[in-house]
């Protein structure tokens, strides 16, 4: 039923604040319920998740049925080093110097899951950099409209 990889890595908690995991986790659940009308869903992995952490009961709370076996993702503590095969990981950090030009369905992409309403840069980036993983940014320039263009 569902197609290509899609990791999102929750090892940030401690760089958000309390309203930033709310809006982690209305982002989380929303992009969950679109996966599942996808005519090709991705098969979500959320990786690295504190399962006794506070801020994760956040998670729970917009998502409570999380924990049973039939919800449409894979939900683990694990990294994604341990999970997938490293040369295909291309984390998606917008501090990355190469941008994404084609979809790479071989590719296993991570999304880290921080919401950084604080400017905090190089958070992704120095993490994939550590772990030696590929990294790209998605061409959001290229294709954002931002008020003052339009004026």
């Amino acid at each position: 039923m569902f197609n290509q990889p899609l990791v999102i890595d929750l090892d940030f908690y401690d760089y958000m604040k309390r309203r930033e995991v709310t809006s982690l986790s209305e982002q989380l659940k929303i992009s969950i319920s679109r996966n599942k009308l996808s005519l090709e869903p991705f098969n979500l992995t959320l990786c690295n998740v504190d399962f006794d952490c506070k801020k994760y009961q956040s998670l729970f709370k917009f998502m409570p049925n999380m924990a049973e076996p039939n919800f449409p993702i894979n939900v683990t503590s694990e990294s994604y080093l341990d999970i997938f095969p490293k040369e295909k990981l291309v984390y998606l950090t917008p501090d990355a110097r190469d941008v994404m030009e084609r979809f790479d369905h071989e590719a296993i992409y991570i999304i880290g899951g921080l919401v950084n309403l604080r400017d905090s840069v190089n958070v992704t980036l120095g993490k994939a950099t550590r772990e030696n993983i590929k990294t790209m940014k998605l061409p959001i320039e290229r294709y954002h409209i931002s008020k003052k263009r339009l004026q």
